[in-house]
């Protein structure tokens, strides 16, 4: 009998342990610069430093050109938020490292071209961020801050970047 009973233990264990094995697999693909258009507004994917992705939770990955394809994206409700499993964006300082939004600092100014104009870089680093934010008269921001902004479609001067 108690062998059974520890035999039916493993199996439950595994069973509970196999989604997290699993989820654990789901990461960022590399993005085709050039091949690939952006989840949102069909854009071919062009500048590694402001490319991002979002992995549901099948492990899909749904590629942008920009920070804020990404956000309008979450925002427009495109995925359930209980399917969205995890956000990912490039490391503006030059990097070739994807960092989950919660974890990244990002820039907003007029003074940076964008592939969608929104003047949105994301940095892995908060020293990287603070100078780019002196040298680029912007200011720095959190993913839950950038939520907050107007989605691009109703912002005045919203257009692509040169």
């Amino acid at each position: 009998m108690t062998t059974t009973l520890r035999r039916w233990g493993r199996l439950v264990v595994l069973a509970l342990l196999m989604p997290l094995a699993s989820a654990c697999g789901i990461a960022p693909e590399p993005v085709h610069l050039g091949a690939e258009e952006c989840a949102h507004c069909s854009m071919l994917i062009t500048e590694r430093r402001y490319a991002a992705q979002l992995l549901n939770s099948n492990g899909k990955a749904f590629k942008f050109d920009a920070i804020e394809c990404l956000r309008d994206f979450v925002q427009g409700g495109s995925i359930a938020a209980a399917d969205i499993h995890s956000l990912w964006v490039t490391d503006s300082a030059g990097g070739e490292d994807w960092v989950q939004v919660e974890d990244a600092v990002f820039l907003h100014s007029a003074e940076l071209r964008t592939p969608m104009g929104g003047g949105l870089a994301a940095y892995a680093a908060s020293v990287d961020a603070e100078a780019a934010a002196a040298e680029l008269n912007g200011h720095l921001m959190t993913w839950t801050q950038l939520l907050a902004m107007a989605p691009a479609a109703s912002r005045d001067g919203h257009g692509h970047g040169p």
